[in-house]
């Protein structure tokens, strides 16, 4: 039994025909153009079709397989434009072993159950005074259905795609038991909810270049979206090879994506990359800085509020010293070569008298920074500084001021505030 996969929320001002291939990879620019095979005719735009409420319906996939969906359509002064998507299907066996509803990573939920059958009717009672046993009614099955993250082509525009779980119904309730045949009583289907996300990074060399790329991600409870590099959440990497590291919070296996055309492609050997790391609602959850990182001398100073410690040390026992220093780096913002400004923070164990000490196991200390992230309330969070066993220092670089794209057109800077310093039981921070 195949799959039905449903293509839906396409916000699209023009006509446009659907196409698709399967394999590994979406194919060069030949196969792009002439290897997809067409699926349909002419779909109506989204003013005339509610893609939303009632999808495209791509019926009988194969199980264990990537499909490459490509929508194509004409702009206005006569170029031809299109947008390429994919999906992976599992094994059957995943799809049997769901009785109800199944969440797949990277795809999102599917339902499937046999197809129905026939409603046997019970058998009452052989002797008066018996209880008669009924036989529950089988329940009807839904086709398996697996929705997806759906381009939506807009000319001129990189389409923004919505993606939503959609809850599968719930199997059969047990109906009361009476002499005769019963209707099972009808159960609420679930409510959706919304999936948690992974961290990701992506560690750029100093020698590779990202402009007009970024990456295909979707944040937890929002729509798939491609995002430039210069307006994701990054701090200066460790070493010469490594220059920038961006941190990614997303509910999809992030795509390396061009953002003039919406192609997909395979992400460059001089982009390393990391992930699934572990759970997270936000960019800012994933943000966990090396403590070895090395940052360039200073090229500009600028002038911010010196933290305050939040503990006090014992004269003459074991304390941190904090030391820090303000710089700026360019990035791009909107193709406009603009400057961020970043705060390098050392650690230094130290034995209360200002000489350095190696620290017996790992020792912790939590810088408290307050966030104002575009779109997001104001939050304060512990950023972590690790002295790690046998050593005696540790640095944190925290970007403090960037220019990201709002989405309008416009760039707008989101602000980290340097509040405190404190660390772990048994320790303090040096009084300057």
């Amino acid at each position: 039994m195949g799959l039905n996969i449903r293509l839906y929320g396409i916000n699209s001002a023009k006509p446009f025909t659907l196409s698709y291939r399967t394999g590994k990879t979406a194919g060069n620019e030949s196969v792009i153009a002439t290897g997809y095979t067409s699926y349909g005719s002419l779909y109506p735009t989204s003013i005339s079709r509610n893609y939303t409420n009632d999808p495209i319906i791509f019926t009988n996939a194969s199980f264990d397989t990537q499909y490459w969906f490509k929508l194509t359509y004409t702009g206005d002064t006569g170029d031809v434009n299109y947008y390429v998507q994919n999906i992976f299907t599992n094994e059957a066996e995943v799809y049997d072993n769901c009785i109800n509803c199944c969440y797949f990573p990277n795809v999102g939920t599917a339902s499937f159950v046999p197809p129905p059958t026939a409603t046997p009717a019970a058998t009452p009672g052989p002797t008066p005074g018996a209880t008669p046993a009924a036989t529950p009614a089988a329940t009807p099955a839904p086709t398996a259905t697996t929705p997806v993250a759906t381009p939506a082509p807009t000319a001129g525009t990189t389409p923004l795609p919505t993606a939503g779980p959609t809850p599968g119904p719930t199997a059969g309730a047990t109906p009361i038991p009476t002499p005769t045949a019963t209707t099972p009583a009808a159960t609420p289907a679930p409510t959706a909810t919304v999936l948690p996300g992974q961290c990701y990074s992506f560690a750029v060399a100093s020698t590779y270049s990202t402009s007009g790329y970024g990456l295909r991600i979707q944040l937890p409870g929002q729509a798939v979206q491609d995002v430039p590099f210069n307006g994701l959440l990054a701090e200066l990497g460790p070493g010469p090879n490594y220059d920038t590291i961006y941190y990614v919070c997303s509910v999809i296996s992030p795509s390396y994506v061009n953002m003039s055309t919406g192609i997909a492609t395979t992400t460059p050997e001089q982009i390393f990359t990391t992930g699934p790391n572990g759970p997270c609602s936000s960019h800012a959850d994933c943000f966990n800085p090396s403590p070895t990182a090395t940052a360039p001398g200073p090229t500009a100073t600028v002038t911010a509020p010196a933290p305050t410690p939040s503990q006090t040390a014992v004269p003459g026992s074991p304390c941190i010293s904090i030391t820090s220093y303000n710089s700026q780096q360019n990035t791009e913002c909107l193709l406009n070569t603009v400057p961020y400004y970043y705060t390098v923070i050392s650690a230094l164990l130290t034995n209360g008298s200002g000489s350095a000490m190696n620290a017996v196991g790992d020792v912790y200390v939590y810088v408290s920074v307050t966030e104002n992230f575009l779109y997001q309330q104001e939050r304060t969070v512990d950023y972590e500084i690790k002295i790690l066993n046998g050593t005696s220092s540790a640095e944190l670089t925290v970007v403090t001021e960037i220019p990201v794209d709002n989405g309008q057109g416009n760039c707008e800077n989101e602000r980290r505030t340097i509040n405190s310093y404190s660390t772990q039981a048994g320790y303090s921070i040096c009084t300057p």
